[in-house]
């Protein structure tokens, strides 16, 4: 089983959805060993210490929403959840009244007082779409750290493992590269900005390139990345390889 980097407890990689959307419902249960998930109850007992069970939302129990992801996590982030909190040891269960923001946190780094009501309120973590005032700056630091053996470039874009539209764009992206010599993808991390911690679902998604200038990389690009939509006058679109991504070119 798989599960996401960056979370003190195991969150399996199924919980995507739940990590997009910043939403926990009745039934998910996580463990703070990875072992645990994958074991019977009695073998769980012993490889975990402490399970959460999520009571309440109910499945399902949501209005609508008709909003980006980013709008829908940051919505969902304050809302009401109720957890039962288990120490294995002796099996005592704690009911937790709490937010969807609070336990995210908590899975996250680990910290039972967040789950406290009556504490300050995380804050909302950076997202996928706060780091597109960063790119052009984070690809240089990215370029930085990579060798080329001769003349090559980098493509540069933000990712979040969580999101569904992103891993949908990597495939589209990787199998667009696929025949390219050499091509490795490479991942590196966010670092906070101004005190905002981004999610740990986060990343840089970097391609390296061999021998590829800007101009090729975006003829390769743009077929997997375009969508045309018409505007108000009835032209389409143009292509810009910027809203998708940086290129940085290596001199090796």
């Amino acid at each position: 089983m798989d599960f996401f980097a960056g979370f003190a407890w195991a969150i399996p990689a199924a919980f995507a959805d739940p990590l997009e959307k910043c939403r926990f419902e009745r039934g998910d249960v996580f463990y703070d060993d990875p072992k645990a998930s994958t074991a019977d109850w009695e073998a769980a007992r012993r490889a975990a210490r402490r399970i959460v069970q999520v009571r309440l939302p109910q499945q399902g129990d949501t209005a609508k929403q008709d909003k980006d992801a980013a709008s829908v996590f940051a919505d969902n982030w304050r809302r009401s959840a109720e957890i039962d909190l288990i120490e294995t040891k002796d099996l005592s269960t704690r009911t937790i009244a709490t937010t969807q923001g609070r336990l995210y946190t908590y899975l996250w780094r680990d910290e039972e007082s967040l789950l406290d009501l009556g504490t300050p309120e995380p804050p909302l973590p950076m997202m996928a779409g706060d780091l597109r005032s960063r790119l052009e700056k984070a690809a240089a630091n990215v370029a930085d750290q990579v060798e080329a053996d001769g003349p090559a470039s980098l493509f540069v874009f933000a990712f979040d493992h969580a999101s569904t539209r992103l891993r949908e764009k990597n495939l589209d992206i990787r199998a667009a590269l696929a025949g390219v010599t050499g091509c490795k993808e490479m991942v590196f991390p966010v670092e906070p900005d101004k005190g905002r911690d981004p999610l740990p679902t986060l990343c840089w998604k970097a391609y390296l390139l061999p021998g590829l200038d800007g101009d090729v990389i975006t003829d390769l690009l743009k077929p997997a990345l375009y969508n045309p939509q018409s505007d108000r006058e009835g032209k389409a679109d143009r292509f810009s390889i910027s809203r998708h991504g940086h290129i940085v070119p290596l001199e090796g």
